[in-house]
């Protein structure tokens, strides 16, 4: 059974938190080279491998949510823990995009929610394909 709303998140939640995540690296790399020595630096750096560890974990999750989309019931069932993270640090990072409050970083974190969404409603869905898959077809009596 296919699920595309499942896909369609996953893709867009690997896509947004793989930019996002290089960016953050890349910006780690220029603060500790601009503030190298200066007070506070440490702090800053601190938040910010925080911040990227939750981009990154976000991305895995959304990485390994990909696989869920083409399962049968049971394994989609196996994977349903799998999503319901990957919508939680979905939802954290949309809080950390709005957070950094540019323009970039919100319409991403725009996206990570509207990714989330789309899983959120796949696992909501699935208890009704499954009883609509259980129930045998009626094929029509010939009297």
């Amino acid at each position: 059974m296919k699920r595309p709303m499942t896909l369609i998140g996953a893709i867009l939640g690997t896509v947004v938190s793989a930019v996002i995540s290089v960016l953050m690296a890349i910006g780690l790399v220029a603060i500790l080279d601009l503030a190298a020595g200066a007070e506070g630096v440490a702090t800053v750096m601190v938040v910010g491998i925080l911040e990227l560890a939750v981009f990154v974990v976000a991305l895995v999750m959304n990485i390994v949510a990909i696989t869920a989309w083409a399962k049968d019931a049971a394994g989609f069932k196996k994977k349903k823990a799998i999503l319901i993270t990957a919508v939680i640090f979905n939802f954290i990072a949309a809080i950390i995009g709005f957070i950094a409050a540019t323009v970039g970083y919100i319409v991403m974190a725009l996206v990570l929610i509207a990714a989330a969404v789309l899983f959120i409603v796949d696992v909501a869905l699935e208890g009704k394909r499954v009883a609509a898959a259980a129930q045998p077809t009626q094929e029509p009596t010939q009297e």
